[in-house]
């Protein structure tokens, strides 16, 4: 227990609580504040709302069709889009082992859902300094950086947090948007499953000799897929791609003593030669691949969402566009349930955003969890298996449009 004497505590009050600095909770902090609430959001890292970041992430995100479509309702998708990259089509491509080409291929087009864009790629550094720039103007907006959360205080009414700063916040629900080693869920003991596929990422950009022509590709050899994703560059437009490498950690451990020389030329072959020869042009950032869920999203005045509640694999654009579709359950419900700010964070409020998410998020990280469990593989079985599910959808327009809106959109939930 951390004891600090009533006296000595700055109490701050606000109608929400927001713990996390991150892409998800800037913009949980936007998204509530557009309903009219008052919100404070803490951040454990140093760094003001109005400072760069000096922890740059260097990744990128893929955002699909329904959270371009959440972003343009809170008005920030028009600064967004400036240095956003349509994404036309998705390529899946089944790499063999043994000869080094790719022997079957399926595209996933827009067109054929009658979209412009399945989505568009934004850095994830320029997502997050625009929402900054958006939240300094708001006069119902508080952010404290390097502050951690000691203690979590519910009561009948509200719920009080006590930080490291002395400060006694006094808000009706607490958010915690605080990552996959999350402090609120801690606070909260709310217990995780975790399940690790002995898998890590290798995340950087390329330049490449053809033009990506607007596809994202997503190559299975074995290990784990290897993701492209097209940037939007001033310079050289068309010829720069972010990517994603999944496999075990021996073989990564191994591609990372290369040169870049080397590197680049590995990365080439790995990728099929689908963009001709490549040159990496950033550094490379290692991550643990997991997939994690909590085993519920809601304490007592508690919220979880985001990484907070649940991590998937680097697959088909799942992360952060499930991140988004928790907020947006999270502004749908308060719209719904919530008439008076004395009902916000009460029982029956976060009862009805555990039905409305939980099975939901348990059936999309299922899926997740099999896809990368099939890349993983190259026993003849499963290779042949993988080749014939590509076949199967590449030639079958039904089945193609089922599996994309499967991928890109939820279906309502029937708590709302």
């Amino acid at each position: 227990m951390f004891f600090i004497k009533e006296a000595e505590l700055r109490i701050i009050t606000s109608d929400v609580l927001v713990c996390g600095g991150g892409i998800s909770g800037l913009l949980t902090a936007k998204s509530l504040l557009a309903l009219g609430l008052s919100v404070v959001c803490i951040e454990k890292r140093n760094g003001g709302i109005n400072e760069k970041s000096s922890l740059k992430d260097g990744r990128s995100t893929a955002l699909l069709d329904p959270s371009i479509s959440f972003l343009k309702s809170l008005g920030i998708w028009e600064k967004l889009v400036k240095k956003a990259q349509p994404l036309e089509s998705l390529v899946i491509s089944n790499l063999c082992p043994e000869t080094g080409i790719i022997d079957e291929t399926c595209e996933f087009s827009a067109s054929d859902l009658n979209l412009k864009a399945l989505g568009f790629n934004v850095s994830n550094d320029f997502l997050s300094s625009e929402l900054r720039k958006n939240l300094s103007e708001n006069i119902n907006f508080i952010y404290l950086d390097n502050v951690t959360l000691k203690e979590l205080l519910p009561r009948s009414d509200d719920i009080i947090a006590i930080t490291n700063k002395r400060q006694k916040i006094v808000s009706k629900l607490v958010i915690g948007a605080d990552g996959r080693n999350s402090t609120i869920r801690s606070l909260a003991n709310i217990d995780k499953f975790t399940f690790d596929y002995s898998q890590q990422a290798l995340v950087f950009s390329i330049q490449h000799e053809l033009q990506h022509q607007a596809k994202s590709f997503e190559i299975y050899e074995r290990g784990g897929p290897c993701t492209l994703v097209p940037n939007k560059t001033e310079k050289g437009a068309g010829h720069s791609s972010s990517v994603v490498l999944m496999d075990r950690p021996r073989e990564i451990d191994r591609v990372l003593n290369f040169n870049k020389k080397s590197f680049s030329s590995f990365i080439s072959k790995r990728t099929g030669m689908v963009l001709g020869e490549c040159l990496v042009e950033t550094e490379l950032k290692k991550f643990p691949v997991i997939s994690q869920l909590a085993k519920k999203f809601v304490g007592d005045r508690i919220l979880l969402l985001a990484e907070s509640a649940h991590v998937m694999p680097p697959i088909g654009a799942q992360g952060l566009n499930s991140s988004v579709r928790d907020i947006n359950i999270l502004m749908e419900l308060i719209n719904l349930k919530v008439t008076n700010k004395e009902r916000l964070g009460n029982s029956n409020f976060l009862t009805s955003f555990e039905k409305a998410r939980s099975l939901q998020i348990r059936s999309r990280m299922l899926g997740v969890h099999m896809l990368n469990k099939v890349s993983m593989y190259n026993y003849r079985p499963i290779l042949a298996a993988r080749r014939l599910g590509l076949r199967a959808l590449d030639k079958n327009l039904k089945l193609r449009n089922f599996v994309m809106k499967l991928g890109m959109y939820e279906k309502t939930s029937t708590h709302l």
